[in-house]
């Protein structure tokens, strides 16, 4: 495998920001088809920017929630979104306001589309807008 440390990298960032359950079952569905596409995502998105210096995992979530809510990845904005939520540590409250923020440069349809996935996922987590603060003191 071409550049084993990026590789590495790529491996621990992922289990970073991804629940290593979830990781541990689509590795089980994976096999040599595709698994090229997988050492690629790896090795150059997980072990480039996700494992770079420049740019917070929490920075990194919410510019890839904002593109995938744009190109209308509804399943992709979902995981991202719960992985945002438990692992990363993004508040409710800057999740609010992304989606506002896409709203407007993506569109109304796009937002509420994302607002239905966000509610349905906090409240799954078991927040709800009766324990949000201005603060989101979690």
């Amino acid at each position: 495998m071409p550049n084993d440390n990026r590789h590495s990298r790529g491996l621990a960032a992922r289990r970073q920001v991804f629940d290593p359950a979830y990781l541990d079952r689509i590795a089980v569905e994976q096999d040599a088809f595709d698994e090229p596409f997988r050492d690629f995502t790896i090795g150059t998105v997980w072990g480039g920017t996700w494992s770079g210096e420049t740019l917070s995992k929490h920075q990194l979530i919410l510019v890839t929630l904002a593109v995938l809510a744009a190109q209308g990845r509804d399943e992709e904005f979902e995981m991202h979104l719960r992985n945002a939520v438990e692992r990363v540590r993004v508040t409710p409250t800057e999740l609010r306001e992304l989606l506002m923020h896409l709203t407007f440069y993506c569109g109304a349809p796009t937002g509420a589309a994302c607002f239905r996935i966000a509610k349905k996922c906090l409240k799954e987590l078991g927040i709800t807008a009766d324990n949000l603060s201005v603060s989101d003191g979690r």
